[in-house]
Parts: structure tokens; sequence; C-alpha cells
């Protein structure tokens, strides 16, 4: 009777752990979002907000505080770095971008936004976009020089930009997402 009772002691215990019994559930735990992964081109290493490429090295987080990790970092102009960081504190927009020449060892370009896109490794067709969605204001889509080359109205989100043949493409949504529209912008940058 004994061994029985072991028997089947052993066979409920053996239950539950295949069951997982006694484990969390699954479903009551907070996702984790899955850690958006850094673009890092060939020759350029990035350790935390230090840059290495060309020999030398730049630390962004000592010009900027707000930089929590680089999302991406790319050759521009075949000896200035292009990194886009992305930043926390007090600052409306998502990302830092800046541009360091590393032979001259100095900072050519900054700015905060989203979206930093050239054509042909030409930093004059640089544009970007100052994302104000939800905030009751337009978003903005500027070029380089921060001159606006396209104002959305303030219900409405820009989610891409893109360079065409005869412009720049600038795609919309309303605030939920709905009602997708795209707008051509004919102007140089």
């Amino acid at each position: 009777m004994r061994n029985r009772l072991a028997i089947v002691l052993c066979l409920s215990v053996l239950l539950c752990v295949l069951a997982g019994c006694g484990a969390s559930d699954p479903a009551s735990e907070p996702e984790q979002e899955p850690a958006e992964e850094a673009v890092i081109e060939s020759g350029i290493t990035v350790t935390g907000t230090i840059i290495e490429a060309a020999g030398k090295s730049v630390d962004l987080g000592e010009k900027n505080e707000y930089i929590k990790s680089i999302a991406s970092c790319r050759w521009l102009e075949k000896t200035k770095v292009a990194a886009q960081c992305r930043i926390s504190g007090t600052k409306s927009q998502a990302y830092y971008f800046v541009v360091y020449d590393m032979v001259r060892d100095m900072y050519v370009y900054e700015q905060y936004g989203k979206q930093f896109i050239w054509q042909n490794d030409d930093m004059d067709t640089l544009i970007y976009v100052l994302d104000y969605a939800g905030e009751g204001e337009p978003s903005l889509v500027c070029n380089k020089n921060d001159m606006v080359l396209y104002e959305s109205s303030a219900e409405e989100q820009i989610y891409n930009v893109a360079f065409v043949p005869k412009g720049i493409k600038v795609e919309l949504a309303d605030l939920r997402g709905n009602h997708q529209r795209q707008v051509l912008v004919e102007a140089a940058t």
C-alpha cells in the first residue's frame, strides 16, 4: 500500500513538473520588446557610445549626454562617419544624428529628428523628419540647412520619406495609422 502511495505521489510530482505546475504564467509576464539591432558598416566598430574608424575613435557620449545607444553608423563621403543615436531625456525627438569627420577629428553636422536620408554619398542632399505627431503640432521634412520642405497637418504623422526622380515622396497617415496618403514634394534639397 505504501509503495502504491509513493508511486502515485511520484507520478503526481512528475506530471506537475511536465505540465509546468509552479511555473509562472507566461501570459501574466510583460513581454519585452526585441532589441533593435544596430546597423554598423564595415570598417567601423561601435562600443557603447564610442565609434572607432580609420584608426581613430570618438566618444559621442562626451558631446551629447542624452545618447543611450547608437542605432546606425555608416560611412559618408569616404572620411566621415554618420551616426544615428537613440536618445533619452527631455528631447522631444527620438534620434540624434551626427556626422563626424574622422580625418579632421571634428563634428561636421548635428541634428535631432528621425529618418535621416541622403543620396549618392552626398551630405548636401540630406533630409530628415522632425516628428511632432501627437504633440498637437505639424511634423516637418527639412533639408540639411533646416529649410522646411514639407509640413504635415497636426493630425497626421510622417511615417516615411524617400527620394524619387522628381523630388521627395512623403508618406503620411492620421495619428491612428488610418487614411494613409502620399505627397510628392518637387523641391531641390
